[in-house]
């Protein structure tokens, strides 16, 4: 497009990819060797070698948001829900109908303020009758008294501003209600170049539980938690690898070990389990905390794009070790397609 429209005294095209507002990498191309590969058998290589890729600069007046006619932005959806439970010996398989809305207001360049709610309709996950034993502060053994009386209740109400500190260097601050059962203040810093295969990160949080009614009380239990984190693309067949070491929800600490696989078609799976100093038998039943994961891209089955996708962890218990803050918005599932492995995966598709 660019080529057909400016005129020749344009001689290079610089062009910055951004996500969620975050300038993510910059692709410089060179005009007259991109029209020269045009047509070309190899077009795709030849236009690949000739790209010089960086790391995008941050926003102008970066850290500190800022306001321009196109804000404030406005944004919500209405969709079904269908969470379900597996593995309860009295019940093997619960499901629940669920009705979820929610809504996005874009103050400023990365600066925002969202929520989400979600109301039953078929009451799958009512009248649990398996008490909590744990012998941990109750942080996840309690989710059914949450399914209970937080029917409708707010899964999620935040304020959110997302930044670059540097050209490698990513960070986010959120506030309010963080998750279904925990609110509070949540800071992250990633630092992941555009050109390298791997990334570290950390995030600090401060977090208070919530009330089983799932609305603006809170419970007497706060925790400070947070980790430290590496992320490493392997560039074998999609396999991902990530280490999340640090102090869960009840105290404990520990780390995460988690591997994934990425296909082409935008699908992944993925499996994890977490270790502490939580003995086994103070741990529960399972001993320690572990499961599987399915993401599944809404345009592989639609006849239009979008980039919303169904996501759905499997646990075959849920205790109280090794629970992490389930935080929307972390840093490195936003930038971690924008890098030179990623657009070189999909590299050509201009051509188009």
């Amino acid at each position: 497009a660019l080529a057909n429209t400016l005129p020749p005294s344009v001689e290079d095209f610089e062009i910055t990819l951004s996500e969620r507002d975050l300038p993510t990498v910059t692709i410089l191309l060179r005009r007259a060797r991109l029209e020269a590969a045009a047509g070309l058998p190899d077009q795709d290589r030849i236009s690949w070698l000739d790209a010089r890729v960086r790391d995008a600069e941050p926003a102008p007046g970066s850290p500190l948001p800022r306001l321009d006619a196109s804000y404030p932005r406005f944004g919500w959806f209405v969709a079904p829900g269908l969470p379900v439970s597996l593995f309860d010996p009295d019940e093997p398989l619960r499901a629940d109908l669920q009705l979820r809305a929610g809504a996005t207001v874009e103050v400023a360049r990365g600066l925002s303020v969202s929520g989400s709610a979600r109301k039953s309709l078929l009451g799958g996950f009512k009248d649990i009758p398996r008490a909590s034993d744990s012998e941990l502060p109750r942080v996840r053994s309690d989710f059914r008294l949450y399914l209970d009386e937080g029917d409708p209740g707010i899964d999620r109400l935040t304020g959110d501003y997302l930044f670059k500190l540097s050209p490698q260097t990513y960070g986010r601050i959120s506030l309010g209600l963080l998750e279904r059962m925990f609110g509070g203040a949540s800071g992250e810093v990633l630092w992941k170049p555009a050109t390298q295969t791997w990334g570290l990160g950390a995030e600090l949080n401060y977090a208070r539980q919530r009330d089983y009614d799932m609305r603006f009380g809170f419970r007497d239990y706060d925790v400070v938690t947070g980790h430290a984190s590496a992320y490493v693309d392997t560039g074998w067949r999609g396999m991902e690898l990530q280490v999340d070491a640090g102090r869960y929800l009840a105290g404990d600490w520990g780390a995460t070990f988690t591997v994934s696989r990425r296909f082409d078609n935008g699908w992944e799976v993925g499996g994890f389990f977490t270790l502490t100093d939580v003995p086994f038998d103070v741990y529960g039943e399972g001993s320690f905390d572990k499961g599987l994961f399915l993401t599944i891209p809404f345009r592989w089955g639609l006849p239009y794009e979008t980039r919303e996708r169904f996501t759905s962890t499997i646990r075959p218990l849920t205790r109280d070790g090794g629970a992490r803050l389930s935080v929307a918005n972390r840093l490195y599932p936003i930038v971690q397609e924008a890098d030179a492995g990623d657009l070189r995966a999909d590299w050509g598709h201009f051509w188009q």
